[in-house]
């Protein structure tokens, strides 16, 4: 039997993400409110609990709900509660359990219902969000999706978990061959990773073509670089190709064509038949 000490020495430094899902289906949902649209169109809730009851929420959420004012435990039933802010409500919940898929996901599932609501609704915490320390990720996982910093939003971090995939956040992805070479360093380092997405946006599409072949983005009938995936092998070999067309091309003063011509040429001359244009709709 545990006390409250116990069990938040469970919950503490975590961040817990409300999500839910119908019967019918394995894996959970975000449930997004409205928030700050200058920050993100799409704000998940969440929560910390911290040792005196209070609940702090982490996100910009455009409100809170009213049910979750405080937290305590009730050693007898051995339940977390839930308090509403006026006092006079309790929300019933289930001990942080182990998730069946997922990288070391764990719940607390929610039991007090909704009316007229039959989804399964849950907090769940994801080690890798935990104080938001996105760049302490494990990497044990063998799918990254690699995106620019300052164009990542949490909401696909939470979208692309349930799809298997780590999210590796680069921090100087401005100018797109400092991106690559980033990616390159860091697969270098990390060879147990085998499915990568390259994307500048966010997107949660992870679109896989055959085994040495490259998938980008399709615009005007020619790839974009801002999005291509592939399998490991594919992604270092096309990754060393850039790097080292680059190289030539900063030493040689006769070569004056840019990032996307000398990118669309190592295709055209180095990939012929090894790559596929995909449609992702919304992409911009």
């Amino acid at each position: 039997m545990l006390d409250k000490a116990q069990v938040y020495q469970l919950v503490r430094n975590r961040i817990w993400i409300l999500q839910y899902r119908k019967s019918k289906f394995n894996q959970p949902v975000l449930l997004t409110l409205i928030g700050n649209k200058e920050l993100s169109d799409e704000i998940f809730f969440c929560i910390i609990f911290h040792e005196n009851g209070r609940l702090e929420v982490p996100t910009t959420v455009g409100f809170v709900p009213a049910e979750y004012g405080s937290w305590d435990f009730d050693e007898k039933t051995q339940e977390i509660l839930f308090i509403s802010k006026d006092g006079q409500f309790q929300t019933v919940a289930s001990l942080p359990e182990s998730l069946p898929y997922g990288d070391k996901l764990v719940a607390m599932q929610i039991k007090t219902p909704l009316p007229n609501d039959a989804r399964i609704r849950m907090f769940v915490n994801d080690p890798h969000l935990d104080h938001f320390a996105i760049t302490k990720r494990s990497v044990e996982n063998h799918q990254t999706y690699f995106i620019p910093r300052e164009n990542f939003e949490y909401s696909l971090f939470g979208k692309l978990r349930w799809l298997g995939f780590n999210v590796k956040i680069i921090d100087h992805g401005e100018k797109l061959l400092n991106f690559f070479n980033e990616i390159y360093e860091y697969l270098i380092r990390h060879p147990q990773i085998e499915d990568i997405v390259i994307s500048s946006n966010n997107v949660s599409e992870t679109i896989f073509t055959a085994e040495r072949t490259l998938a980008f983005r399709k615009e005007h009938n020619q790839a974009a670089f801002d999005y291509l995936s592939g399998k490991r092998t594919a992604i270092i070999e096309f990754l060393v190709m850039v790097l080292s067309e680059n190289n030539l091309r900063l030493f040689n003063d006769n070569v004056q064509h840019d990032d996307v011509t000398m990118l669309q040429n190592l295709l055209t001359t180095k990939f012929e038949d090894r790559y596929k244009l995909i449609d992702i709709p919304n992409f911009n």
